[in-house]
């Protein structure tokens, strides 16, 4: 079946007025919108190596429906890179399929029934697959308003959503409690550091890097571990000799097994990916701290897992909540400062984000 198209009706400038049924009507003029997107074509080991760029006709939204022009994307590329090698058990999907998550854009057409939402109003959205794309189609209830067209936005939903569900829901955070963050200085860790700090928390971020020592001593960290030139387990005790009452942890591998040994009675660890192991073609890094029962048992501790995708209930009241702040002047966004621009360089900005070099939420203009 051919794509929808664009049609609009014109009348002639020299046409009259008539009363005759039979005149005949005005051609109509047809344009066709045309929007570029990521499309995986093949399960591969790299985003490059199993994506495409692809065009299509955008058809007209549907009752309910809106038409966003997007302006801004976030980049996973950790999550991205896991998709197109077929490591999430939880989203069985097999190629041809679109990438991207968040999105900023504009609403240039609306549905039938749509009254919430006008042409021209800016918006964010959090749909996988509908944001490395230059036009998505989104149901309207599914669509926040927002005030700004600003790439900050794309960091606030749904990466520090994700911060705040993982701290409340699995983290059960507490007010005034010694809180580990890694890759603190991150899109996610940075987040996670100012929530902390909004209940009271002290808080030790572990980063790698001077520049990321800096921004994370402008966040307000109680103090900082750069894990390229320093002993975090010595450091972690001179921190809090009696422990760590909650870890965030995204990186994993030996420096999991560190963390571990400095866990506070009845401690919790929240894991929340493991970057050090993700997509290595290799075996991920042995454990050779004792096994981890071992370690958590005689302390009453707990480790718990977050995924985002499974936590639904809880994102809209955190969205609230978040922009509430953000729009208060509560909460800083920091956005990594290399500048991507246009749908072709998504692969460039996914291979970046996995450098490992970025400080802040790594993002793309479209």
């Amino acid at each position: 079946m051919p794509p929808r198209k664009f049609i609009r009706t014109t009348p002639s400038k020299n046409s009259k007025k008539s009363t005759n049924k039979l005149t005949p009507k005005p051609k109509p003029l047809v344009s066709v919108l045309i929007s570029r997107k990521i499309r995986v074509h093949q399960l591969a080991e790299t985003v490059r190596a199993g994506a495409e760029i692809v065009a299509e006709n955008v058809a007209l939204p549907s009752a309910g429906q809106v038409l966003i022009r997007n302006r801004f994307a976030g980049i996973n590329a950790l999550f991205d890179r896991a998709v197109v090698r077929d490591e999430l058990p939880y989203r069985l999907i097999n190629p041809p399929f679109d990438l991207g998550v968040e999105a900023v854009g504009v609403v240039v057409a609306v549905g039938q029934g749509v009254e919430n939402l006008k042409v021209g109003h800016f918006v964010s959205t959090t749909r996988f697959t509908q944001s490395y794309r230059e036009y998505q189609t989104e149901s309207a209830d599914k669509v926040w308003q927002i005030p700004a067209l600003h790439p900050a936005y794309v960091a606030l939903r749904p990466t520090a959503v994700s911060a705040l569900v993982a701290l409340e829901q699995v983290g059960q955070l507490k007010d005034g409690e010694t809180v580990a963050v890694t890759a603190a200085a991150g899109g996610l860790g940075q987040f996670v550091v100012q929530f902390a700090k909004m209940r009271g928390c002290r808080v030790v971020g572990i980063c790698g890097g001077a520049h990321k020592v800096a921004f994370l001593r402008q966040l307000g960290c109680d103090a900082i571990i750069d894990y390229r030139t320093e002993n975090v387990g010595q450091a972690l005790q001179e921190f809090s000799p009696k422990g760590i009452d909650l870890i965030y942890d995204t990186v994993g591998g030996v420096l999991f097994d560190t963390l571990l040994n400095h866990l506070a009675v009845r401690g919790r660890v929240v894991v929340s990916g493991y970057a050090s192991d993700m997509g290595r073609p290799e075996l991920p890094e042995l454990v050779t701290s004792p096994r981890i029962y071992t370690q958590i048992y005689w302390k009453a501790a707990q480790i718990r897992c977050f995924q985002n995708a499974l936590y639904p209930e809880f994102q809209d009241d955190a969205s609230r909540r978040i922009l509430a702040w953000y729009h208060a002047g509560l909460l800083q966004v920091k956005l990594d400062e290399r500048r991507f621009k246009g749908i072709e360089q998504v692969f460039d900005a996914i291979d970046y984000h996995l450098s490992g070099q970025n400080v802040g939420k790594v993002w793309i203009e479209l």
